[in-house]
């Protein structure tokens, strides 16, 4: 979704139409849970029910570390591809 303000609720119901079988809504985001547009979509995206993928909750978005940062993104692609994990 690029544009979050106003939500393009309209559309989404077209696109969330055009694949009836779906049974796993996934919201992915490189920001940790507290950062990013989750909580946006937390409050104003009901259309289907979804999941999160992301990182956990952290002070700051950025790891300092290129390593630790890896690790980290390496765990949330997890999070999109295994809907039996849960954050």
């Amino acid at each position: 979704i690029e544009q979050l303000f106003p939500l393009p609720i309209e559309q989404l119901k077209a696109i969330i139409a055009k694949y009836p079988k779906v049974d796993d809504y996934v919201w992915a985001q490189e920001e940790p849970k507290n950062m990013g547009a989750y909580g946006y979509m937390l409050m104003n995206f009901n259309l289907v029910k979804w999941r999160l993928a992301s990182l956990k909750a952290f002070a700051a978005a950025a790891s300092g570390s290129y390593t630790r940062s890896k690790r980290r993104h390496a765990e949330a692609m997890k999070f999109v591809f295994d809907k039996n994990l849960s954050r």
